[in-house]
């Protein structure tokens, strides 16, 4: 996959999302829920016994209505900065995984959370969607 940002300051909706079809979703510590697919994810909380308070541990993916997939982390502020990319590359990988052509990443918080996000998303994501070399002989 080869990489561009784009960056869109407009709060997105699930409508306005249909054309999306590799979408990660970085929440903060402060959210209560998730701001869009909402009932998606708790449905899919529910079947998996889990809380929304687990998002900080283990990253869930979902298959959303318009046929692509989307994953959800929630990124804790006294976690450092290796266990923040640690969480965000388990929540990409199964993204970069179906080899996309678009990666879509929202991140949600105050503007300070919001941008430290971005940056720890975008460089988890551009760094794993690399070919890494071969040189098995």
């Amino acid at each position: 996959m080869s990489v561009k940002l784009s960056q869109f300051a407009a709060l997105s909706n699930e409508k306005t999302l249909t054309s999306q079809k590799h979408i990660l979703f970085v929440l903060s510590e402060t959210e209560l829920i998730a701001p869009v697919f909402n009932d998606l994810l708790q449905n899919k909380l529910q079947r998996c016994g889990a809380d929304f308070q687990s998002l900080n541990k283990t990253p869930l993916n979902l298959d959303l209505p318009n046929g692509g997939t989307a994953s959800f982390v929630v990124l804790k502020s006294v976690l450092t900065m290796f266990q923040k990319h640690t969480l965000l590359r388990k929540a990409v990988k199964p993204l970069l995984d179906e080899n996309p052509e678009e990666l879509a990443i929202f991140v949600f918080g105050d503007d300070a959370t919001r941008e430290a996000h971005a940056c720890a998303a975008y460089y988890v994501a551009t760094v794993n969607a690399s070919q890494l070399p071969n040189h098995k002989g």
